[in-house]
């Protein structure tokens, strides 16, 4: 897997604050598109325990990392409720064996949420962002919820970026399947069988002709049916299961 340096940070950084006037609102519809059992957790983590303030921040940094991570590394798998509360567990577990340790040092804050992470300068970055803030940022965020808000975020990060072996294992299962449009990236493809073989795994995909995207499908079939009879006007019904003719 390609390390995430500081240089795709700044790069990728940049190009969301120059996205617009509320370039997150853009990233959220996108991320919520490919991720969304890993938007509705940034909203519904510790939902009692959070104040606004500390969800927006946590819900941003979310987002800054999915992004970062989608456009370094590509498109991830869709990652399930099941998979999520796995990740959490072990994050909770590693945080608090941790805490038994804490001598107050931000050394050792560091080393908690970097050290057992496969993209340490990411989460470096993250961590910066919870401790020193946004430039101008007024929010109230108090410092003892600081390490609850990493782990959270170390959580999107870890189901991002592990690989699903790790699931396969932990559900005493023997194969793993991939489907729908991202399984047509050929260096998913080529990664995830590496990685099911080192773990005594079998990988699956489709033929490549099966790996369709529902919006192309839905595209696709919104093409021809134009073509045949002309657009519709804003008075057609919504049907999902419309049948195009033949």
């Amino acid at each position: 897997m390609k390390l995430i340096t500081d240089i795709d940070i700044e790069k990728i950084f940049k190009m969301l604050m120059a996205a617009g006037e509320n370039p997150f609102a853009l990233i959220l519809k996108k991320m919520e598109q490919e991720q969304p059992a890993l938007v509705e957790y940034l909203f519904e983590a510790d939902e009692e325990d959070l104040n606004d303030d500390e969800r927006d921040l946590l819900v941003n940094a979310g987002i800054i990392a999915w992004n970062i991570i989608r456009e370094t590394l590509g498109e991830a798998p869709v990652k399930s409720d099941d998979f999520i509360d796995l990740r959490l567990e072990r994050n909770m577990d590693l945080f608090e064996k941790e805490q038994e340790t804490d001598d107050g040092s931000d050394e050792h804050f560091d080393n908690l949420f970097s050290a057992d992470n496969d993209q340490p300068m990411l989460m470096r970055f993250l961590l910066d962002i919870f401790m020193e803030r946004p430039e101008g940022y007024q929010g109230e965020i108090r410092d003892e919820m600081v390490p609850i808000l990493m782990l959270h975020v170390k959580t999107v990060v870890d189901c991002l970026v592990r690989e699903a072996t790790e699931a396969a294992e932990h559900f005493d299962v023997r194969q793993i399947v991939v489907a729908g449009g991202v399984a047509a990236n050929a260096t998913l493809r080529r990664e995830m069988i590496a990685a099911a073989h080192r773990a005594g795994l079998t990988a699956y995909f489709p033929p490549m002709a099966l790996c369709t995207d529902n919006a192309a499908m839905v595209a696709a079939a919104g093409y021809y049916e134009m073509a045949r009879s002309g657009p519709d006007d804003l008075s057609m019904e919504v049907d999902s299961a419309l049948r195009l003719p033949s």
